[in-house]
This record gives C-alpha cells, structure tokens and sequence, in this order.
C-alpha cells in the first residue's frame, strides 16, 4: 500500500470516527421500540418533539412504498397502521440519510443512493420472508438494507474528490468495492460499519453492512440476515445498472445463493414489486 493510499484511509477513518451522532430523538425511539411495553402515543411523543423528522416520516408512510388505502395524519396512527418496526426503521433512515444531506439540497447521486437502498430493503425483507425467518428478523433485514450503503452517502458528504475519482474509473468488469480497494485501501462496506459502530446501532446492523460484500458468509448469528442483504444488494444492482453508477454489479456469496435457493422467477417478482414502489422515495426526499 503506497503511502498516498495509507493516508488517506487514515483520513477516512478517522472522519468516520468523528460523525456527530444521532440526534437525541432517534437514539430514543431506538431504545423505546425495543420495550416491551412501549405505546404508540409515547412514540409519537418523541417523534414529534423533532417536528422536520415528524413531517418526512408522515411524507414516507404516506408514499405509494407502503401502499396504504388511506392517508395518515399523525405519528401514532403511522405506528398503529405500520407497526412499531417500521416506523422505527423509517426514522433511523431518514436521520442516516440526513446525517450526510445536512442542510443541501440532496444531488442525483445521493437521489439515486437513498432510491436503490430503500429497494435494497424491500427485496432483503422479502427473502427473508419466503426463507421464514420471522417478521422481527424481516424488519431487522430491511434495516440492513436500508442502511448498508452509508459507507457511499459518508465518501460523497466527506471526500467528494476521491469519491468523484472513484466514480471516473467505473468499468463494467470492476465492481465498486473492488475499485475502492484499489484506490483507497478502504471499501464502503467497512466505512459503513465503522459508522454504525460509532453510533452503537445493534450489532446486526453493523454485520450486516460490514459483510454485505464479503465473498463469504461469516459463521456466526447474522449468517441468514447477511445472506438477505448480500442477495438483494446483488439483486438490484444487476436489474438496475442505472442505479449501479455504471460499476460491475457484485456477485453474491455462491453460499448465500445456496441458502436462498430463489429461483430467478420468484426474484424477478420481488425485484418488480419493491421497485416500482421505490421510485416515490426519491420524490419524497428531492423535496
């Protein structure tokens, strides 16, 4: 590793290190859910003492995404319609997303990062329900999705000039990760999960980003969770070269693909499905 190279990882691990963290609402939301005897108004309480993340997480629920047959007014009724999960999963979303927005207005390429990882996260969730591995361990493999291309939207907040060298060496026969060990030492999936330690979001989240594309699947607990991650980011990406930033999409664990054992009709349903939804999140966070 050249000493440019050794540099500049340097950098960006330490800019990782130094990320202001989560605002105080979110951070409460996140412990409240995972209460046994927590109640939507308490929810809606803590939602709305933030009024913006109020308003965009009415916006989200509000979206063609989740499909309701009526509009919904207020916080609680969000979490009674959607449950407590999603709507958690939407605001530790959205404050990613606006951790590295901050007050600018969100560029094509952000667009784009926050459009593909909210499909990444609808497909995840799917496989994890064709797999069975039960509704708290679907919602915690759409969080996953969601979240597991922080390590992108942090290069493009922080290190615009590397980010945008990265982005002129895209070839069809390299993927992004590859070319970002290449050229920085670093790739997205590290920088990400160094992220979400620093921010001490639960170990799942963190595995799940880390190894999202890793050749292998780690043997431990995450192992089913990180193989819904891996498969949909695949998934997408190979379906929507638009969204792939004219990079080789990854390819998969060949153990992931194994555990899976989706064949390619059930995948084209749930590609189908998540996606056209996707599309109205990114109007909703253009805005």
């Amino acid at each position: 590793m050249s000493i440019q190279m050794q540099e500049i990882q340097s950098r960006i691990r330490k800019a990782a290190q130094e990320i202001p963290p989560l605002p105080g609402a979110v951070m409460q939301v996140l412990d409240l859910v995972d209460r046994e005897d927590a109640t939507a108004e308490q929810l809606q309480k803590i939602i709305s003492s933030d009024p913006s993340l109020s308003a965009k997480v009415l916006q989200l629920a509000n979206s063609a995404y989740y499909g309701l047959s009526r509009q919904v007014s207020t916080i609680q009724q969000a979490v009674i319609i959607l449950g407590f999960q999603t709507v958690k999963n939407l605001v530790l979303g959205l404050a990613a997303f606006q951790a590295f927005k901050g007050e600018k207005h969100a560029t094509p390429e952000m667009l784009s990062l926050w459009e593909r990882s909210f499909v990444c996260a609808g497909v995840a969730l799917e496989i994890a329900k064709v797999k069975k591995l039960g509704l708290a361990n679907a919602e915690t493999a759409f969080m996953g999705g969601l979240l597991h291309d922080l390590g992108l939207l942090f290069l493009a907040q922080y290190f615009p000039i590397p980010n945008n060298q990265i982005a002129h060496a895209a070839r069809e026969d390299s993927t992004r990760h590859d070319t970002e060990q290449q050229m920085l030492g670093i790739d997205h999936a590290a920088i990400g999960a160094l992220i979400a330690d620093h921010w001490q979001l639960p170990s799942a989240l963190v595995q799940m980003i880390a190894n999202h594309h890793a050749p292998f699947l780690p043997d431990n607990e995450y192992r089913a969770l990180i193989a819904c991650v891996s498969l949909a980011s695949s998934w997408v990406l190979a379906a929507n070269p638009e969204l792939n930033f004219n990079f080789a999409p990854p390819e998969p664990p060949e153990d992931a693909i194994q555990w899976a054992g989706i064949d390619e009709a059930v995948q084209q349903e749930i590609l189908m499905g998540v996606a056209e939804r996707a599309q109205s999140m990114r109007h909703v966070m253009a805005a």
